[in-house]
């Protein structure tokens, strides 16, 4: 073999290790920034959700912070086990926001607590959902929007049972009337899709 055949060789391995390397990670740096919003709100959720479990005295706002951490634990663990296959790192633990509204919903109890539970949940849904549909409608074929598709008919459904609430507690007159979807079909859901991207 020849200097000069070697030479090519060694050229034309680089350059399809740089072509290996740089398409390693398939994320752009909107869709990473979307999807670490997105499981550091479900870890928010989930805390939040339990501290509103032990301290609230009102079952519909108990029944549906429960549902809220059953709801965002499958969420993280779909989101999870999504990325992990693709080799994705993700931020998982609550972001400054998140961390802030722990700390004031920590601070209060009875009414007050609900009521302000119930208000970010308002709040927070709205933006998640506006975020997601924004992101489907501006990027329809990127790499997590089989996810995202997944995600925000949950999300949707979250922020109907929140506005339910919100009447029930006197925060809006204007309650969401939709009936929510039982968390079991969320469950037979993920795993049927699971099933279907092991295919």
């Amino acid at each position: 073999m020849t200097t000069r055949s070697l030479s090519w060789i060694l050229t034309l391995g680089l350059v399809i290790f740089c072509k290996q390397g740089f398409s390693a990670s398939p994320l752009q740096e909107e869709d990473r920034t979307l999807l670490n919003k997105l499981v550091q709100g479900d870890s928010a959720e989930i805390r939040i959700g339990k501290l509103i479990e032990a301290r609230t005295s009102q079952p519909n706002v108990k029944d549906f912070a429960h549902r809220m951490v059953n709801d965002h634990s499958l969420l993280l663990s779909e989101t999870n086990s999504w990325a992990k296959n693709r080799s994705i790192p993700l931020e998982v633990n609550p972001g400054v926001e998140e961390n802030m509204m722990m700390k004031q919903l920590s601070g209060l109890t009875g009414q007050a607590l609900d009521r302000k539970y119930i208000q970010e949940m308002l709040e927070d849904h709205k933006s998640e959902v506006s975020k997601v549909a924004q992101h489907l409608e501006k990027k329809p074929n990127s790499s997590i929007s089989p996810l995202l598709k997944k995600t925000i008919p949950i999300l949707e459904d979250h922020l109907r049972l929140a506005e339910n609430v919100a009447g029930q507690i006197g925060i809006s007159p204007d309650a969401g009337l939709t009936n929510p979807k039982p968390l079991a079909s969320l469950e037979v859901r993920f795993d049927k899709d699971s099933e279907r991207e092991n295919e």
